[in-house]
């Protein structure tokens, strides 16, 4: 509001001024390293400038992936966003594309600790519901394997590093892999939320298992609004004293058909019993409107119910 109020007062743009408004007061005085805050203005000079409005589809990265829209109205910028990829490329963050590597490592890392994490509860919770007799098997060996047998053979390292030695003066090795292979052995596959709620119903819940730096809500409201849900999406962030609200919130989409998004399940520890047994209500099930879903999102945690994650 305030740029704007800036513009209306002004017979021409005055970057300097947006520049020092937005990266010296609005943000800037948020920030106390004198180093971020340069690299604030450095950024919006980027942006903030005659050359935006001149030239037509403006790039805003080296590789130019991110344009200014032809003609940027909200709806068409809200359009062209669209578009993009749920994990945005490294040049985003002003990052070499290698950036990539350290940050599928950590996702990695996350993955595999939250597996071993849940394995406990998931093994208990098939020892308990098994026949007496019966062979048990770890469901998280039991997808593990699944996921190992429709892998590819693995290349053979000795071969590839004979036939293409590492030569340290150019050592890219993303662009070689993108220029010999494809580009999609250097991109992480996409999250499709269209298939993923395909696969849902009012009985079975969607869940974000989150990793660190990730926030699915902006995907997810701009999927509501595709759906023409936006205005009937619930969120709430749980934690104390905000289960009632909560278990309000879901008995009321329920009815009506709305969207609820229950935001850091891992937090509330003490109302996942409740939550478990709303989500196992069959008669609550039976009886609710067609276009109803739950949404949570949750760090991986030994508290989240087994059989909430097992059903989503």
């Amino acid at each position: 509001m305030q740029l704007k109020m800036f513009i209306a007062q002004s017979k021409s743009i005055p970057f300097r001024g947006h520049v020092y408004l937005t990266g010296e007061c609005n943000y800037g005085g948020r920030v106390t390293d004198d180093k971020d805050r340069r690299l604030i203005l450095s950024l919006l000079n980027m942006i903030y400038n005659p050359t935006t409005i001149e030239m037509d589809n403006y790039p805003l990265s080296q590789s130019g992936t991110y344009r200014v829209p032809l003609n940027p109205t909200r709806l068409n910028a809200i359009e062209y966003i669209s578009t993009f990829a749920l994990s945005p490329h490294p040049e985003v963050f002003g990052l070499h594309e290698n950036a990539d590597i350290n940050r599928n490592n950590k996702e990695t890392s996350s993955l595999i600790g939250g597996v071993l994490l849940t394995q406990t509860d998931l093994m208990a919770s098939v020892k308990a519901s098994g026949t007496a007799g019966g062979a048990v098997v770890d469901p998280a060996f039991a997808i593990c394997k699944d996921i190992l047998s429709r892998l590819p053979k693995p290349f053979s390292l000795a071969e590839v590093g004979q036939k293409y030695p590492v030569v340290y003066t150019n050592s890219m090795n993303t662009t070689f892999i993108t220029r010999n292979m494809d580009q999609s052995f250097v991109e992480p596959p996409l999250f499709d939320l269209n298939a993923s709620f395909a696969d849902s119903s009012p009985r079975i819940p969607l869940v974000f298992l989150l990793s660190p730096g990730s926030d699915p809500m902006a995907n997810l409201f701009m999927y509501a609004k595709q759906r023409n849900m936006y205005d009937k999406t619930k969120t709430i962030s749980l934690g104390q004293g905000q289960g009632p609200r909560a278990e309000k919130m879901i008995l009321e989409a329920n009815r009506y058909g709305h969207w609820v998004v229950l935001q850091n399940c891992h937090v509330a520890v003490s109302w996942m019993g409740e939550l478990e047994r709303i989500c196992n209500d069959t008669t609550l099930a039976e009886s609710a409107h067609p276009d109803y879903r739950l949404w949570c999102t949750s760090y991986p945690s030994n508290v989240f119910p087994v059989s909430v994650l097992q059903n989503s």
